[in-house]
């Protein structure tokens, strides 16, 4: 284990015998107090950070990916979902490296997202730059509909 992180499972606990609750809080107080101390990576446990808005043509969503090449990623979308999927490859296994900071994340990632709507696949657009893929997906008539309005019934 890195002699930088906090050690959770290593701890003195002779003096919380007694009192169970308070050695409960104790435990608890401490797990609060680590996280602080804790690397808090941009790709955090392989799910990577996005934007959705919606405007009356179109529904923007701009996913944060960076350091990565737009043959990495995949995207899928089947139905009312769209999936965004890849590997980062970050190269940081150096042996003969004493790391005081690991954040950069590496390996497999997926987000799946359920729209607010069911996309034409012809009307998505995607561009990858500056570690930030933007996905495009223009609504069709179809979707743009607002709704039905359902009754509410009183009882009496």
């Amino acid at each position: 284990m890195n002699k930088w992180l906090p050690t959770l499972f290593n701890r003195d606990r002779s003096s919380e015998i007694g009192d169970p609750f308070g050695a409960l809080q104790a435990e608890i107080n401490r797990l609060f107090d680590d996280v602080g101390q804790w690397p808090m990576p941009r790709l955090m446990f392989g799910v990577p950070r996005l934007d959705m808005s919606e405007s009356d043509k179109e529904l923007d969503i701009q996913v944060e990916l960076p350091g990565m090449n737009e043959k990495d990623v995949d995207l899928l979308i089947e139905d009312d979902r769209l999936t965004v999927r890849g590997k980062s490859d970050v190269e940081r296994d150096d042996k003969q490296r004493d790391y005081h900071i690991k954040e950069r994340v590496s390996g497999a990632f997926e987000r799946r997202l359920t729209l607010p709507f069911r996309p034409d696949p012809a009307k998505v657009k995607a561009k990858y730059a500056k570690g930030v893929l933007a996905i495009n997906i223009e609504k069709t008539a179809q979707t743009k509909a607002t709704g039905t309005k359902v009754p509410i019934q009183t009882t009496p």
